[in-house]
């Protein structure tokens, strides 16, 4: 349930959003019809957060911006808005870079993967290199009992290290 703060918000953004629609309507129909792939997003998106939506709608609406200035740039009339929306260049650069939020979304997560897994081996060899000098240091007797899998575990992890060299 919505608290009144929430409510209260989105009554201000609601505030807002006629009057500066209203002034900017041309500016806000070339949007509506440019930041269609945005939509199509939101609509196929429905996971918590809406990531999806986020990536694709802020790579659009930064293919938009052009079309936007130019429509600024003449006057901010309907017949401008009315032409900008049959410019293919302005549909191109919309697309394209939703296309680019559409990769970009479908990309990224294996390679972040990838790194944080590499990144996870390099640390717990760092770590057992420096667990390995400390028991050297001061003896097998501050090193506590190893349980069996985890003494499995680093024998493959040492493995894995010496092959990679």
């Amino acid at each position: 349930m919505a608290t009144d703060t929430e409510k209260s918000n989105k009554m201000t953004w609601i505030l807002l959003a006629i009057p500066t629609s209203a002034v900017l309507l041309p500016t806000c129909l070339l949007l509506l019809v440019l930041m269609l792939p945005t939509m199509v997003a939101f609509i196929v998106d429905g996971s918590r957060g809406r990531k999806f939506v986020i990536t694709v709608g802020m790579m659009n609406l930064a293919g938009t911006v052009p079309a936007i200035v130019d429509l600024w740039g003449q006057g901010q009339t309907f017949q401008a808005a009315f032409d900008g929306m049959s410019n293919i260049f302005a549909w191109a650069g919309a697309l394209m870079a939703s296309g680019v939020g559409w990769l970009i979304f479908w990309v990224m997560p294996p390679i972040i993967a990838n790194y944080q897994g590499i990144a996870s081996r390099a640390q717990v060899l760092s770590l057992r290199a420096k667990q390995k000098k400390l028991i050297a240091d001061w003896g097998d007797e501050v090193a506590a009992v190893v349980a069996e899998p985890y003494q499995q575990d680093a024998a493959e992890t040492e493995e894995e290290a010496e092959s990679e060299s």
